[in-house]
């Protein structure tokens, strides 16, 4: 599915997702992400969207930024996770309260919130289904 919005060219805008992973300005990337406008990381998550320790590379990116307002967005893959309490407790001693949803949603709900200008940052799970 195409979800291209009208972008800058030096923003990073998500121009699809499918079971093969997401693109990013029409690069196919097939492994876990942190996302914003002007960066894409590896996101370190081999412990599990649910373990705490995930996240502490998000944090530390954020934390090195001199924005106010952050929007948090975590696609936790084809379903959403609701009962992820730990990692909403931990975000709440760095005052962040992540959006937390699917990954078909997130990828909308980023390039929403770029295209108005929102100082947004995503961790995406990429699901990529084995090719044979």
């Amino acid at each position: 599915m195409d979800i291209t919005p009208l972008l800058s060219r030096n923003l990073n805008s998500i121009t699809g997702y499918s079971s093969n992973g997401i693109k990013i300005n029409d690069k196919l990337i097939n492994y876990d992400i942190i996302l914003s406008p002007q960066n894409l990381l590896i996101w370190q998550n081999q412990s599990g969207i649910d373990d705490p320790g995930s996240y502490i590379q998000i944090i530390e990116e954020i934390e090195n930024q001199a924005y106010n307002n952050i929007i948090l967005i975590i696609g936790t893959g084809n379903r959403y996770i609701p009962n992820l309490q730990l990692v909403r407790a931990l975000f709440k001693k760095h005052n962040l309260a992540p959006e937390i949803m699917s990954t078909s949603n997130a990828c909308h709900t980023y390039n929403v919130l770029v295209t108005e200008g929102r100082v947004v940052y995503a961790m995406l799970v990429v699901q990529a289904e084995p090719s044979f």
